[in-house]
């Protein structure tokens, strides 16, 4: 999505650094991704490899769901200059399920 809109607004390189723009917008929530992704998808194996249960399928589920509200928080809103409830509903998901999940996973290690 970021190569369609810089190809459609002739940007080859770095972003506008203004929080209206679709373009900073976009950058910013392609890093955010990058950023927590890879993390997430590692923790949800080691939930995984340890036993998982339904309630942690339903935190893997509330998760996904927050990161999808962070993107939308970032993407949909007029300006990221100003904080909004699915940006911050999103990053209280994430952080609260994650540490769930890493907390479980610890948890039952030393238990083995």
């Amino acid at each position: 999505m970021v190569s369609i809109v810089r190809t459609k607004l002739n940007v080859l390189y770095a972003y506008p650094n203004e929080p209206d723009q679709i373009l900073y917008k976009l950058v910013r929530a392609h890093a955010n991704s990058t950023e927590y992704v890879p993390v997430v998808c590692v923790i949800f194996y080691l939930v995984n490899l340890v036993g998982i249960t339904s309630v942690d399928e339903f935190m893997i589920l509330i998760l996904t769901a927050s990161r999808l509200l962070i993107i939308m928080g970032i993407c949909i809103p007029k300006t990221m200059a100003r904080p909004n409830w699915a940006r911050t509903l999103g990053s209280f998901g994430t952080n609260f399920c994650a540490l769930y999940l890493i907390g479980k996973v610890v948890v039952e290690l030393f238990n083995m």
